[in-house]
């Protein structure tokens, strides 16, 4: 495994569209033509789920599911009452940890417990007919103490490119580790596929993915040092093959040279380009509460890592910021990754696209993919309309960017154009 750094053109200054227009900033050949801040409070913002097409999102209380449509605004969001055996709450604590997967067509929902205290079971909800089903029920709901050996515990569900798919991780409620995948079907919840995983996870894996060719499985997975073999791997489903993609030791040595390294590191959130070529991976200090502390772009042929850089615009200015990226969506056609970054440059405040706020501390940049030229095209505030900090909630959601370039990121909702339309 390899690790190098990501050479990174300094491209011209962002240019304004327009005099005392901020919302029409465009930097790298984009435009951030419309934006509004997602309606709800700090609290509700920690369970916002974008889709990835990024019209829709998600939010969830502990009796409802609900939706809503940014491109409809005047209609109510499509909201669905949960059972008495569903899930009490939906948070996992582990920042990593996915408690809510969407479908890759923005029209089902799956959904687990949180790790380690109930039996939440596989959920998934068809939104377009309302209907919510329990994929996987082993005949308990409650705590897992209190749970027979049989019960299984389920955790980071994650869909296959056709949607005919769900993967998870698996222990039974006496097994401290989760030792296995499944590969469910998404209609009847029938097991299809059953893996053992490369290693045991004692809170499963920090994150778990389909590769873009649904051929297989990829997952991470962080570690205290001196353990062996953790990293980033890729399971083969046709011939159960597996393949270290991205070693740990590789990832801490690169938080070493930062000065982010920890005792215990988790690797992930994972985001694949369309294409398959690369892999965004965040990397850090471990801990609920504390999130990873770089963004890399990890080449799975070859296993090389790059560290994701901030735009051409922080790197031009003198300014001394902290800039560490938390969230990224790759375009459809994989031609440029959007990022949003807890950091700001102060020339840049005619960037701020919400007047409302008193100051700015995220930055919206876009990469190009070709070049690994970024460019800053909007500056956010640190409170999403005074409703609380935007890290609170967002570092480890999964921004979207859809097909019609209506992207959700850092509790926001943009418009994205090609600059010049």
């Amino acid at each position: 495994m390899k690790a190098r750094g990501l050479l990174v053109g300094l491209g011209m200054l962002l240019v304004l569209a327009g005099p005392g227009c901020p919302a029409d900033a465009q930097g790298g050949g984009w435009m951030v033509e419309s934006v509004e801040a997602l309606p709800f409070d700090s609290v509700m913002l920690r369970n916002v789920y974008p889709a990835p097409d990024g019209r829709h999102y998600l939010t969830l209380d502990s009796r409802s599911l609900c939706v809503a449509d940014l491109t409809l605004p005047d209609e109510s969001p499509r909201c669905i009452a949960v059972p008495d055996d569903f899930p009490p709450f939906l948070e996992t604590g582990s920042p990593t940890l996915r408690a809510l997967a969407w479908s890759p067509d923005s029209t089902r929902v799956a959904i687990v417990g949180p790790v380690g205290l109930f039996d939440g079971d596989l959920w998934v909800w068809d939104i377009p007919t309302g209907t919510l089903t329990n994929l996987a029920d082993d005949g308990f709901a409650g705590q897992l103490h209190e749970a027979p050996q049989e019960t299984t515990s389920i955790a980071q569900p994650a869909w296959s490119p056709d949607g005919t798919r769900i993967a998870v991780a698996r222990s039974g409620a006496a097994v401290s580790a989760f030792e296995r995948l499944a590969v469910l079907d998404a209609a009847s919840g029938a097991v299809v596929q059953a893996i053992a995983a490369p290693l045991e996870f004692v809170i499963g894996p920090d994150d778990l993915t389909f590769a873009p060719d649904g051929r297989a499985l990829v997952i991470s997975q962080g570690f205290a040092r001196g353990e062996f073999g953790n990293g980033v791997w890729r399971i083969d489903l046709d011939t159960g093959e597996r393949r270290l993609l991205a070693s740990g030791g590789v990832f801490l040595d690169w938080l070493n040279q930062i000065g982010s390294a920890d005792y215990s590191t988790q690797i992930g959130p994972l985001v694949w380009a369309p294409d398959g070529s690369r892999l965004v991976a965040w990397a850090g200090s471990g801990g609920a509460a504390q999130a990873p502390q770089a963004a890399f772009l990890v080449d799975p042929a070859s296993g090389v890592l790059e560290m994701l850089l901030p735009p051409g615009e922080v790197l031009l200015s003198s300014q001394l910021i902290p800039f560490e990226p938390f969230q990224a969506a790759w375009a459809p056609d994989g031609s440029a990754l959007i990022v949003a970054a807890d950091g700001a440059v102060r020339s840049h405040a005619g960037l701020r696209v919400d007047p409302d706020a008193e100051a700015s501390r995220v930055t919206v940049y876009v990469v190009d993919a070709a070049t690994g030229i970024g460019h800053i095209v909007a500056e956010l505030p640190a409170t999403n309309a005074g409703n609380g900090p935007v890290e609170d909630y967002a570092r480890h959601a999964q921004a979207a960017w859809g097909p019609d370039g209506h992207v959700i990121i850092a509790g926001y909702a943009l418009h994205l154009v090609p600059a010049g339309e």
